[in-house]
């Protein structure tokens, strides 16, 4: 596996690592050929700038990545997986057939995106799984315009029915990818957080969609997480229509095991 061009056809090697995504997806099949040549176009892309600048690049940028490193017996690629391998079995404990059916996008953004992207799409699926275990709300639309009338307008991720009430509850996720070398105090957190948040808010029109909630995710390093975490403590910063943000954190034992969790910031660290 260790030509470029063994890409071409994913599907074998997916079916042997990861078999819970095809229990996932059912019926519906995934475009394997397109799938295989982004993921070879962009490591032929890597593989030059590698042979280029003789640097070193991240391992876990892709799932492709990290399916690898679990064929190749990578140490820093059991994680990732066992964290994306029980996620995707809770989606298909919590999903019905229906619902399966509208996450194939998803999936498709999930495989196609070989670098730190995917981790947008794996945010979303987090959220889903989230909503799905704690509230129950039944997932009805992917996508969805937020205008009704404007099909080629701006879109939401997810669209829910709360069989309660009757009423259905529009979410957007977006992602917040923390600096990777650089501590963060009070001024910068604020600043991270003004970028993103009411900007979003902006573009996806929440005046016009008083049943929309922005859900934001934070990814870095557990010392970065441990900086929001103080800050929305002390500040309690508020935003319209917008949850307490959830993060995705690494916690690493003392055998130098990794841990990877999901949760909401103000719940995640308390047992850690």
């Amino acid at each position: 596996m260790n030509s470029i061009s063994q890409f071409k056809n994913l599907e074998p090697l997916f079916r042997k690592v990861l078999p819970i995504l095809f229990e996932l997806l059912g019926n519906q099949p995934l475009d394997w050929l397109t799938i295989g040549k982004v993921t070879q176009r962009s490591l032929n892309k890597r593989r030059e700038r590698i042979e280029r600048t003789g640097g070193g690049i991240f391992v876990e940028t892709s799932l492709v990545d990290v399916i690898m490193g679990i064929v190749l017996e990578k140490p820093h690629a059991k994680s990732m997986y066992l964290f994306i391998k029980r996620l995707l079995e809770e989606l298909a404990q919590h999903l019905d057939d229906n619902e399966k059916t509208l996450i194939k996008d998803n999936i498709f953004g999930l495989l196609t995106n070989v670098d730190l992207k995917y981790l947008n799409h794996l945010g979303e699926l987090c959220i889903l799984n989230a909503i799905k275990k704690q509230l129950g709300y039944k997932l009805v639309a992917t996508e969805f315009p937020r205008v009704t009338q404007e099909k080629e307008g701006s879109k939401i991720d997810f669209r829910f029915l709360i069989d309660a009430t009757g009423s259905y509850l529009l979410v957007e996720v977006v992602s917040l990818h923390l600096p990777i070398d650089k501590k963060l105090d009070d001024a910068a957190i604020e600043n991270i957080l003004m970028q993103k948040i009411p900007t979003k808010l902006k573009t996806k029109g929440i005046q016009q969609r008083p049943d929309f909630y922005l859900a934001p995710i934070l990814w870095g390093r557990k010392e970065l997480i441990e900086s929001f975490i103080d800050y929305y403590e002390k500040v309690k910063p508020t935003f319209q229509n917008t949850l307490i943000p959830s993060c995705f954190v690494a916690y690493h034992y003392g055998n130098d095991e990794i841990i990877h969790e999901f949760g909401s910031i103000d719940t995640i660290l308390k047992d850690h």
